[in-house]
């Protein structure tokens, strides 16, 4: 953990590199993946939002979601798939609950690309 990122892992450890970047699309901070038979294997990008933004709609929240989505549209086309699905049994069916359904982990939006993509890219989620 912290390595920089061209730092040569030994055997089969798997290299993680955590850091904050100045980043058009995430002002959380990046976190690269990498092995020594691969290279780098995986790339998450985060992004906070203020606790004063935040409520049970989630409105700010999907800004966010849309936002980044629209920035990999720029570059790879439309998702191959798109969802927001909310579990049957879900007791936070209400859209005023819609982010405490995230949150619980009872509903799930996510858009993936995963052909044709630019740069060697071998898949996209969001």
């Amino acid at each position: 953990m912290g390595q920089p990122i061209d730092a040569e892992p030994d055997g089969n450890f798997v290299g993680v590199s955590y850091r904050v970047v100045e980043h058009a699309a995430f002002n959380g901070g990046v976190e690269v993946h990498w092995t020594e038979a691969t290279g780098v294997c995986e790339v998450r990008g985060y992004q906070t939002i203020a606790p004063r933004h935040r409520t049970d709609i989630g409105a700010a929240h999907i800004r966010e979601f849309d936002r980044l989505t629209e920035h990999v549209k720029r570059k790879h086309g439309e998702p191959d798939l798109e969802t927001d699905l909310l579990r049957l049994e879900s007791v936070w069916r209400e859209q005023r609950h819609w982010l405490r359904s995230l949150q619980s982990r009872d509903r799930t939006l996510i858009s993936f690309w995963t052909e044709d993509l630019r740069d060697g890219v071998g898949s996209v989620v969001v």
